[in-house]
């Protein structure tokens, strides 16, 4: 897909299931976390999915995983956590036409997730081989994701792209939304084509715009 930072709509379409949650269905959640939707003030270390000249496609786990920090920010006191990327991506599977927001989310909830400092995004991580590394994953990483399952489960469930619904599960959680990266008029960026890049909602402006964390400069 040209111009493809790491999400395809098509993809993702297709790994949604019947089964799978879907707010207003069966809720998963437990308590309003944050009752006017403002997930500023927990926002996590700021990461890009494409520095040192590499593009790492991988915008499904930045997106999700800067999620899964705010709330653990939010819920638990456990701010400035920064779980590894490249973990999260190399277990999930994904290429060079990226990924999709299913897969790494059940993977989260498989494998877990280990800190950014086991397995970094460092300056000498410069291809897609080094970055995809080591695969298979070691045990003892394993073991590690595995070990954060034994204190947290993680869920995640679909929401319905509407004004009202998007609030609504501002409520409880950051949401992860597909954005077409990037096209800007009077200071804003804004989608009148095809989504294709996954990023963390945290908040909006009534009546004006959604505020987005993302895992690109500018």
């Amino acid at each position: 897909m040209e111009n493809n930072h790491g999400f395809s709509l098509e993809e993702a379409r297709k790994d949604i299931t019947p089964e799978d949650y879907s707010l207003g269905g069966v809720n998963i959640y437990e308590d309003v976390l944050v009752e006017n939707g403002d997930w500023t003030p927990y926002l996590p270390i700021s990461e890009l999915q494409n520095k040192n000249g590499f593009e790492s496609m991988n915008c499904t786990v930045y997106g999700t995983q800067n999620c899964l920090e705010l709330l653990m920010c939010r819920k638990y006191g456990k701010c400035n956590l920064d779980y590894s990327e490249r973990f999260m991506g190399i277990l999930a599977e994904t290429t060079p036409q990226g990924n999709t927001p299913n897969k790494v989310a059940q993977t989260i909830r498989h494998n877990g997730v280990i800190e950014e400092k086991l397995l970094p995004f460092s300056e000498e991580v410069n291809t897609w081989e080094e970055y995809y590394s080591p695969k298979p994953m070691t045990t003892d990483f394993i073991w590690i994701g595995k070990g954060w399952l034994d204190k947290y489960t993680f869920f995640h469930q679909w929401v319905t792209p509407t004004k009202e619904e998007l609030k609504k599960a501002l409520k409880y959680s950051p949401v992860g939304v597909a954005v077409e990266a990037w096209k800007a008029r009077n200071g804003l960026y804004f989608s009148d084509g095809a989504p294709n890049h996954w990023v963390a909602m945290i908040g909006f402006l009534e009546g004006q715009y959604w505020l987005i964390e993302d895992q690109y400069e500018s």
